[in-house]
């Protein structure tokens, strides 16, 4: 390959490969008659790989961008896109070829609108005071993430305002603001269906994107914001139109690229990083988070021989991850992924900061082995989830959880840190099945249709 901006003949196989399935299942999904189809998870799934493994590394390409901390990684590029081959071709595989978990059918009772409204509005106010413990009087400042100034001010000053109530748990009271997520949806399905309570919907939404946008963690905004699309259309059992999928799109692009040019983290955003920005290069911006997709080829093509393989290190760091370090002072933590970007940079200094996709993870347990393994466990997870769907798919609960489900595969895809992902899906995620888990022997646990009929259209019982 004399060009290095050109594609080789492995990667345009690798590459190819990898469009083909992302084409075949999203266009499968598109021209269904069940108008859910195009919410499967193989089809979220896809949309975030395109991002990270097609349009990002192709965009670095034509720019010559792949150079990383000063490291070459173009020869690296060809590994990122057999692992993203490898993991999703594998994921379908596991989706449509292995049974999904059985569902007990005590669990297909529907809980009501005034239980999403009740228990939206519980999950809001308890991660907000218990985030208001671990930040204390910051919270304030917090709130305007468009006065950094006064948020540094503001957190030095308060430094220690949690006192020893929280201290030693003060990480897990932080993660306790994730629960705005699922409270805030549920209060925003149950709007969409009864057409009442808009004030509290807007108030929670400002209060919970203020707080994200302040922090500088972009994917909380996205797995808030985009599920509030799902749903609007999910309610009303239809697919949403290709124009508005464009708008979405590249306003999330575009507000991903102007929170990566200003946000300071957890201090807010400083606009005077964009102030000789054009329109395009904030859009360009966002897809500086695709530049992973480099270190991602760089770390698998760099294991075993100079990147040792971790063995089940991530899954045994993920069962101790919520031991408090208090209880556990040497409590293993996430050495084995900063050794692995250290090598792969020559020191932690140069690697500060940097970041693996989940398959790079997967391979560097035992290779292409425990990558494709755990892909194939992904897809029957992904199927299972989807047949639970489909059997709740006119609760409105059942669709916040859906939705919030699927779009943190964006977590799960771009983080390339297990115990991590582990400890913000049971912040995110796993509290609204447990809600729905436990609520349903309670009065709300009755029949939900729009209009109290039955619905106009039947899905066809999943396959198991």
């Amino acid at each position: 390959m004399t060009d290095p901006s050109s594609l080789s003949f492995l990667e345009v196989s690798l590459l190819g490969g990898l469009v083909c399935l992302i084409l075949w299942e999203t266009y499968r999904a598109w021209i269904s008659r069940d108008p859910l189809e195009i919410y499967k998870p193989t089809v979220i799934l896809a949309v975030i790989l395109v991002y990270y493994c097609v349009v990002g590394p192709l965009r670095a390409l034509s720019a010559g961008e792949w150079v990383d901390r000063g490291l070459d990684l173009r020869d690296s590029m060809v590994w990122g896109w057999g692992g993203a081959l490898a993991f999703y071709g594998f994921v379908l595989i596991g989706f449509y070829n292995l049974p999904g978990w059985r569902i007990n059918p005590h669990t297909t009772r529907q809980l009501s609108i005034n239980w999403a409204k009740k228990i939206g509005m519980r999950c809001n106010i308890i991660g907000l005071s218990l985030y208001t413990l671990a930040t204390g009087t910051r919270i304030l400042a917090q709130l305007n993430p468009l006065d950094p100034l006064a948020n540094l001010i503001l957190s030095q000053q308060s430094q220690g305002d949690e006192g020893s109530l929280i201290e030693g748990l003060s990480n897990y009271f932080s993660l306790s603001l994730n629960l705005l997520i699922p409270g805030t949806l549920l209060l925003f399905c149950a709007w969409i269906h009864e057409k009442r309570g808009l004030f509290s919907v807007v108030s929670w939404t400002f209060i919970a994107a203020a707080l994200f946008t302040t922090a500088g963690f972009r994917w909380r905004l996205v797995v808030l914001l985009v599920p509030m699309a799902m749903l609007w259309f999910l309610a009303r059992q239809k697919k949403p139109q290709l124009v508005v999928i464009s708008i979405l799109t590249i306003g999330l692009i575009t507000s991903a690229g102007l929170i990566g040019l200003t946000r300071n983290y957890g201090i807010g955003l400083n606009l005077a990083g964009v102030e000789e920005k054009s329109a395009a290069d904030v859009f360009s911006a966002g897809f500086h988070e695709s530049s992973i997709f480099l270190t991602t080829g760089g770390v698998m093509k760099r294991a075993p021989d100079l990147i040792p393989f971790v063995g089940l290190t991530p899954l045994f760091n993920t069962a101790v991850f919520f031991v408090p370090r208090a209880f556990w002072p040497s409590k293993p933590s996430n050495e084995y992924v900063s050794n692995a970007t250290g090598r792969l940079y020559g020191s932690a200094a140069m690697s500060g900061g940097s970041a693996f996709m989940n398959y790079a993870e997967y391979y560097l347990m035992f290779g292409w082995v425990s990558l494709l393994g755990i892909s194939l466990v992904i897809g029957q997870l992904l199927r299972g989830l989807y047949n639970w769907f489909l059997l709740h798919r006119y609760d409105p609960s059942a669709q916040v959880a859906y939705s919030v489900t699927c779009c943190f595969l964006y977590v799960v895809v771009s983080r390339g840190y297990l115990p991590q992902v582990f400890s913000l899906f049971c912040f995110t995620v796993l509290p609204l099945f447990f809600a729905r888990r436990f609520s349903l022997n309670q009065p709300e646990s009755q029949p939900f249709y729009p209009g109290g009929n039955q619905p106009p259209f039947q899905a066809k019982q999943p396959a198991a």
